[in-house]
């Protein structure tokens, strides 16, 4: 199943590529025209008529005839909505060359009865290699603003989600965060108090 999930993520891509006009197609039938699409390049372990069938039954696809033998194959908002939040999930922060001395703090107020989206904002901090400082407050040593920024974008959250760089902490902080960052930063850092 999980193979098959993967296969509709990137059939959302190609999809997703053409805008929300899809793509047109030569072939005879609905079928057929998504077989001609995506026949190479899935996996040996799914077939194109699985991934079709996922597409269909999820409605992330809908395929139309323009003409004889020539169908549009486009997303529908379910699919647009999916191909996002496959973007937002597959967002990193690229580490720097050399250590800038910045940290990025994360630090929000996420009012109550947006539980789900705070769930979610806090496990893809987690999963960026921010460190919690306090409960509203994530830190991290390279730039992750544009990352943010499309997360709390995605969340409807960026009114409540602020981002500061700031060059020093107090020592508490800077030694625990060294600490915890030492691997990633090695011996880019010269001082505790930075």
């Amino acid at each position: 199943m999980n193979s098959i999930r993967t296969e509709v993520s990137k059939a959302l891509g190609i999809i997703g590529k053409y805008g929300l006009s899809g793509l047109a197609v030569n072939a005879n039938g609905k079928v057929n025209s998504f077989m001609v699409l995506f026949s190479t390049g899935i996996s040996d372990k799914v077939t194109a008529r699985q991934v079709y069938k996922q597409l269909i039954r999820q409605k992330l696809i809908v395929i139309n005839m323009q003409e004889p033998d020539s169908y549009r194959i486009s997303l529908t908002p379910n699919g647009a909505y999916r191909l996002l939040k496959n973007h937002v999930d597959s967002l990193a922060i690229t580490p720097m060359k050399k250590w800038d001395h910045c940290w990025r703090l994360v630090c929000f107020d996420i009012p109550k009865g947006k539980d789900k989206e705070r769930l979610y904002f806090n496990r893809r901090l987690h999963e960026l290699g921010f460190t919690m400082l306090r409960r509203s407050m994530w830190v991290h040593p390279f730039d992750c603003l544009e990352a943010i920024k499309e997360i709390t974008d995605y969340c409807n959250l960026t009114r409540h989600v602020n981002v500061l760089e700031i060059s020093k902490l107090d020592d508490q902080s800077s030694r625990k965060l060294l600490r915890i960052y030492d691997s990633v930063l090695g011996a880019m850092h010269s001082t505790t108090g930075t």
